[in-house]
């Protein structure tokens, strides 16, 4: 007898419907299965490694670069080792039981912290952070999943954050997975981890397989192939290192404002008094 836990919204949603219908009947078929409460996997199950061929696996096709999320670039200000680093030759995890296994048991594991959005825990939305005991949203939770995976040995070339849009038009991020028999998505809105291709969304970006600090586009709409050269492994991040030189600048003209007027006050020890050029009586 499966236990009963506290689902977080639509996990009770099987992937499957929002992928097949249009989005009304989509919509539809949502609010039937929540009236019967059906459940297509459960938290705590063990779910079964499909064994796919090469020419099965599917990987969300990705094009030139963008600006990466307001949030995310907060974010490596904050925890600037975990957006360092990179490859120039990415290579796909190969996707053992025992690896599937880890996928399961990590994505169950956040999707049981409290789910708590940005207005509420700050009064404004687009903070990107880990979670604490007061929980996350999305973004937080895809970031808890990345950080327990790579505590795991799994490599940061393969656990990929990404934005996209929900079938309701809000904004979304999940962790996607590279491995040898496709890419898969760790969500906190569904307990199963199912393949890119098999969620309603519409993909918008991701971070880059080379450089974890760059972000690519998915989006169909304004999708572009640009061969752009990759910063040399090992430099500072770009958007940081600009930052770091603009607030240099900022402390240099400071310090000379500051010693401009110093030099001031030693050239005229009594600035404020106002010389009586009257004759003596």
């Amino acid at each position: 007898m499966r236990s009963a836990r506290r689902r977080p919204q639509f996990r009770k949603i099987g992937w499957t419907i929002g992928t097949a219908l249009p989005r009304r009947m989509f919509q539809l078929a949502c609010m039937m299965a929540l009236l019967a409460g059906c459940s297509s996997v459960q938290p705590g199950e063990l779910r079964s490694l499909a064994a796919g061929s090469p020419a099965d696996s599917f990987y969300l096709p990705a094009g030139q670069q963008v600006a990466p999320p307001y949030g995310f670039v907060s974010f490596c200000f904050r925890h600037e080792s975990d957006c360092e680093g990179g490859t120039d030759k990415p290579a796909n995890v190969a996707l053992t039981p025992a690896r599937w296994a880890e996928l399961n048991e990590v994505n169950d594991f956040v999707n049981r912290m409290p789910q708590v959005s940005d207005q509420q825990r700050y009064g404004a939305s687009g903070y990107w952070t880990y979670p604490d005991a007061q929980g996350g949203d999305c973004k937080d939770l895809a970031l808890e999943k990345r950080r327990l995976l790579m505590a795991r040995g799994w490599p940061a070339e393969a656990l990929l954050l990404a934005t996209a849009k929900r079938w309701d038009g809000e904004g979304h991020a999940t962790l996607l997975v590279e491995t040898d028999k496709g890419e898969f998505v760790l969500d906190n809105l569904n307990w199963e981890v199912v393949a890119s291709r098999d969620v309603p969304y519409i993909w918008q970006a991701r971070q880059s397989r080379e450089r974890p600090y760059i972000w690519v586009n998915l989006d169909r709409d304004t999708f572009r192939h640009l061969d752009a050269k990759m910063p040399p492994l090992g430099a500072p991040i770009p958007f940081i290192e600009v930052a770091r030189a603009a607030a240099r600048a900022k402390q240099k003209t400071e310090t000379s404002m500051l010693s401009g007027g110093l030099d001031e006050l030693r050239l005229d020890p009594h600035p404020d008094v106002v010389a009586d050029s009257r004759p003596p009586a």
